[in-house]
Formats: C-alpha cells, sequence, structure tokens
C-alpha cells in the first residue's frame, strides 16, 4: 500500500501542469524542473533512509517519509509561484525514499524466502499501479474539483496512511 502511495503522489503534479501554467503563468519548463528535484530527492533519500531503518528501525522512517509527503503535498496544493511548485516536490520525493530503500527489505524480514517471489511481484505491481493509474485519477479530479485538489487528496490519504502506522505498524527490526 504505501509503494502503491507514494509513487501516485510522486506522479501526480502532472495532472496540474495545464491549470498552473493557465492561472499562474508557470512554465512547463519549471515543472520539469521539479519532476528533476523530485527524483534528486528520492535517490539523496535513499541513500540516508536504506542505511537509517537498519540502524533506528523501519517504523520511524516509514512514519518520516508519510510526514515529508503529506507537507509536500499540503505545499503543493497551496502553491502559487514557481519555487512552490518546484521545491515541494523535494518532500514529495522524501516521501518516495521509504517504497524504494525500506519496503523491500520490510518485506525480507516479514515474509519467508519461498514467498518473497510472489510478494516482490506484488510490489511491483503496487509501484506500476501507483505510477501509471495516479496521474489518470489526478487528472480527473483536477478536471472536476481543481488542481489544488490534486495536492489536498494526496495529503488527506498520507494523513490518514501516517495516522494508521503511528497506531498500528510494528517494528521489524530489533
Amino acid at each position: 500500500f504505501i509503494t502503491g502511495l507514494t509513487a501516485a503522489v510522486s506522479n501526480d503534479a502532472g495532472a496540474a501542469q495545464d491549470s498552473l501554467n493557465k492561472i499562474y503563468g508557470i512554465s512547463y519548463d519549471s515543472m520539469n524542473t521539479g519532476a528533476g528535484v523530485l527524483f534528486l530527492f528520492i535517490g539523496w533519500s535513499c541513500i540516508f533512509f536504506a542505511p537509517a531503518s537498519s540502524l533506528y528501525g523501519r517504523r520511524i522512517t516509514y512514519l518520516i517519509c508519510l510526514l515529508a509527503g503529506c507537507l509536500g503535498s499540503v505545499w503543493f496544493a497551496l502553491s502559487r509561484r514557481t519555487s512552490d511548485t518546484i521545491w515541494s516536490q523535494a518532500f514529495v520525493g522524501m516521501s518516495e525514499a521509504c517504497a524504494e530503500a525500506q519496503v523491500q527489505q520490510s518485506l525480507s524480514d516479514i515474509f519467508f524466502q519461498h514467498q518473497l517471489g510472489s510478494v516482490l511481484t506484488v510490489y511491483i505491481l503496487a509501484t506500476s499501479v501507483g505510477s501509471f493509474l495516479a496521474p489518470l485519477i489526478a487528472h480527473l479530479i483536477s478536471q472536476s474539483l481543481t488542481f489544488r485538489w490534486v495536492g489536498w487528496w494526496g495529503a488527506i490519504i498520507c494523513g490518514a496512511t501516517l495516522i494508521v502506522l503511528f497506531f498500528g505498524c510494528e517494528e521489524t527490526v530489533f
């Protein structure tokens, strides 16, 4: 679920590009720069969170990443300037790092070796669904509500997941 959620939140900003360009004059080049910042922070956050999850536990890194996704989505929903759209993607990139760095480790902690093939297949499916279906849903949200609701829905779902994980997630590394 976290893999699909963070992939969806990191890929939904493209659905708001037309509205941001029309209303605030934010260029498509600036949005592409925001995508570059997103991928940069995914990579750098993975370098930080992969060893941190082994040192401090996976639960705290999941909570930090979901909080970053929630903050990035709120910032994107409130964006009015070019810098807002670019730097909100930094926090969203940090949230994607938990799916790229921790989920595979958690799966190998939770499941037996003979189950990993099918579980990793579900992981890849969640990545694909989040990456390819989320922009379609975000476009429908942008068309029916406004482009701001793309960010608000990401914040709502990330916030709800953060609360559920805070009270219900067990640590898998001891």
